[in-house]
């Protein structure tokens, strides 16, 4: 049942949005309601990604909130580092159809995969989430905000937008969503969880093992409205597959076992939207991270758990 108020209520439970409520627990802030539109936790972004832990080197704001993440990651247990190769990482990128065998690339000894589903666990493991409630951008009543739902009415005196692809719609500026393309191969017996994933910085494709078969995204990003279908597109899948055969032949057909698309949510100088709203005071924003939630959960939303605690010592 959808309480009447709460010190804080947090839109979305996605990385984001559950990292921020763990940290205001953590700090003793208890009244706290996560609004959930979908039928459970994580199932946008979150769930969507490839769960690689790789520390980007740029823009500096991500480059340090990853560096601050990964000893609370490894703390929680849900890293498993298995190492990583990043290629077309020279002054001269290889060009994408260069021979893997003749790229020079480096070596990431500390880089891994996350377990995203254990994260959203224990982020979310002490909050009240209510889920499949699809809520309005929030309004300012009295000294704080009322947000409508479709399950009827909650002031708070804190309003947090961890709504992803969505935040523009709540308050967070000009933000664009993009579309990006995950497959997943036919099994192989070649592809063994320990080994490390490969990510070419030149043209954005990565792959790495998956449950005994290979994930691969070749980087697209196409903006589009949030709403859109998601159905992965035709040609998207076609190029992925000519991918596929170029780095892992041979495959057995068919290649592609099974393929989603998923949000990426950018600001248009590519950094996050993380703090309290400049002209509205109350109102609190952990958006466009841009794919990087895995990597930056834990100090993004100590960040955002930080606005929090200004806007309610006011």
């Amino acid at each position: 049942m959808l309480p009447e108020r709460a010190d804080v209520v947090i839109l979305g439970a996605g990385l984001a949005g559950a990292s921020t409520a763990w940290h205001l627990l953590r700090e003793g802030i208890s009244d706290v309601i996560v609004l959930e539109r979908r039928a459970a936790p994580g199932l946008e972004a979150s769930g969507h990604n490839a769960a690689i832990l790789r520390l980007p080197e740029s823009p500096p704001q991500l480059a340090d909130w990853a560096r601050a993440s990964r000893p609370v990651l490894e703390a929680l247990g849900v890293v498993h580092e298995t190492g990583g190769l990043l290629i077309g990482a020279g002054d001269e990128a290889p060009p994408p159809d260069h021979p893997l065998n003749d790229v020079r690339g480096r070596h990431a000894a500390h880089a891994g995969v996350v377990d995203v589903p254990k994260l959203l666990s224990i982020y979310l493991s002490d909050v009240h989430v209510l889920a499949g409630v699809t809520a309005e951008p929030p309004v300012r009543y009295d000294a704080g905000w009322r947000i409508a739902t479709d399950v009827g009415t909650i002031d708070a005196r804190v309003v947090v937008n961890a709504t992803g692809a969505w935040a523009s719609r709540f308050g967070a500026g000009d933000l664009v969503p993009t579309r990006r393309h995950i497959a997943i191969s036919a099994p192989d017996k070649r592809a063994l969880a320990t080994l490390p994933w490969l990510w070419d910085l030149a043209t954005a494709w990565y792959v790495r093992p998956w449950d005994g078969a290979w994930l691969l995204c070749i980087g697209d990003e196409v903006p589009v409205d949030p709403d859109a279908d998601m159905t992965p597109d035709a040609e998207v899948l076609t190029a992925i597959e000519e991918r596929f055969a170029e780095l892992l032949a041979p495959l057995p057909e068919p290649r592609l076992a099974r393929a989603w698309a998923g949000h990426r949510t950018f600001a248009e100088d590519r950094l996050p939207r993380v703090g309290e709203d400049v002209s509205r005071p109350g109102l609190v924003h952990v958006a466009a991270l841009g794919g990087h939630g895995v990597t930056v959960s834990p100090a993004a939303g100590a960040a955002a758990a930080a606005a929090v605690r200004t806007a309610l010592a006011r």
